[in-house]
């Protein structure tokens, strides 16, 4: 199994405690921060764990307890090294219950061309939006700014992606794309519709050009 350096993105063998590229620390521990990132608040925590159930979640410290921002499973005590088994997760109402276009059918944003991204922790070529904001960006590690889809590997090529570049986002049921960026640019579906601080309710089928360098499929799933 491959251990990713949060320094520089290099994929190291799991038996590796310093990343052959940078020389920085592998071995993760278990980080309290007020927050991974300006759309998100209370306590988060940088941690190697994941939630059986939910591995694209994040961890949240509660009464000194980690669990699971999704389901609430507990994942251990701080540093622990004993991770309890999952548990059945929670039986959840669904709150999708329009049945206008898309209004009661899961979304997911698909990366075309087969491009990789970091999302939440790791590689994927889609990603489910379900509701809440998922800010796409770079990641700054002095700030401790950690966007939900990290583009900083494309960074070296595109130097044209802001740290906060445009967010996803529900709400009242509907889906939305918003710019965030001040000099570069966010695109929806084609070039020549530039997005300025704007935002744009997204259907079916609609592409998000971030910058030139990759292009998201919006989807609304049967």
């Amino acid at each position: 199994m491959a251990v990713e350096c949060p320094n520089c993105h290099q994929r190291n063998d799991d038996h590796e405690d310093l990343c052959v590229h940078c020389g920085g620390d592998l071995v993760i521990r278990d980080m309290v921060t007020d927050g991974l990132n300006v759309l998100q608040s209370g306590r988060q925590v940088v941690s190697p764990r994941q939630c059986p159930s939910h591995p694209d979640a994040n961890v949240q410290l509660e009464s000194d307890r980690l669990v699971c921002s999704e389901c609430g499973c507990d994942l251990g005590g701080l540093d622990s090294q004993n991770v309890p088994l999952a548990k059945d997760p929670p039986s959840l109402v669904s709150d999708d219950l329009d049945a206008d276009e898309g209004l009661g059918k899961a979304a997911v944003l698909e990366v075309e061309g087969g491009q990789e991204i970091f999302f939440r922790g790791a590689y994927t070529t889609k990603v489910p939006f379900k509701g809440g904001n998922i800010l796409v960006g770079r990641r700054d590690v002095m700030a401790s700014h950690y966007p939900d889809i990290d583009l900083m590997m494309y960074r070296k090529l595109d130097p044209a992606i802001s740290r906060r570049h445009l967010r996803f986002f529900r709400e009242n049921e509907h889906y939305y794309i918003e710019d965030l960026c001040n000099n570069n640019a966010t695109f929806l579906n084609d070039y020549a519709n530039k997005l300025n601080h704007e935002r744009r309710e997204l259907h079916h089928g609609d592409r998000i050009f971030v910058s030139m360098s990759l292009a998201f499929l919006f989807k609304i799933q049967e």
